[in-house]
């Protein structure tokens, strides 16, 4: 006679080795996340020369060449206080967020009046003076002697 088929065991291994797996893949994942934060804090210029990498590749056609080297320069100011280890002040960097997010419209790319204003907060980010627009040409004076005023009686 043949024996009775058993049935199979249930599978009680796999739900369990299945949560374990993830887990430790969870913690995997936090502890990547927590390094990358604890080293862009340490090391701001590694996504300061990314973004300004973006940037750079997304310049209206009506960006001068003298912009850009404003752009670059004032940069280069503020990553300079960056490696000097000075932290940024927040407004200037709440701006220049502002600037790249929501300035951009339907284009990705940064019109001549944001990258003004990216240079601008590049020089007030690394404690520089704005740049200040050249005066106006003052109108000519005449070279005559003022003329007198005469009391009236």
């Amino acid at each position: 006679m043949p024996q009775p088929v058993e049935p199979a065991p249930a599978g009680k291994g796999c739900l369990k080795t299945g949560l374990i797996g993830c887990g430790v893949a969870a913690l995997v994942l936090v502890a990547a996340f927590v390094a990358f934060v604890l080293y862009v804090q340490k090391n701001p210029e590694a996504i300061t020369d990314f973004m300004m990498k973006q940037v750079e590749k997304n310049y209206a056609p009506d960006v001068t060449e003298r912009e850009k080297e404003d752009l670059r320069a004032a940069y280069a100011a503020f990553r300079k206080t960056l490696e000097e280890g000075k932290k940024p002040p927040p407004e200037p960097m709440e701006r220049m967020r502002g600037i790249l997010t929501f300035g951009g419209g339907r284009s990705s790319e940064l019109t001549r009046e944001q990258v003004r204003e990216l240079t601008e907060v590049f020089r007030k980010a690394a404690g520089a003076a704005p740049a200040v627009a050249p005066p106006a040409a003052a109108p000519e004076e005449s070279s005559a002697p003022p003329e007198a005023v005469t009391p009236t009686p």
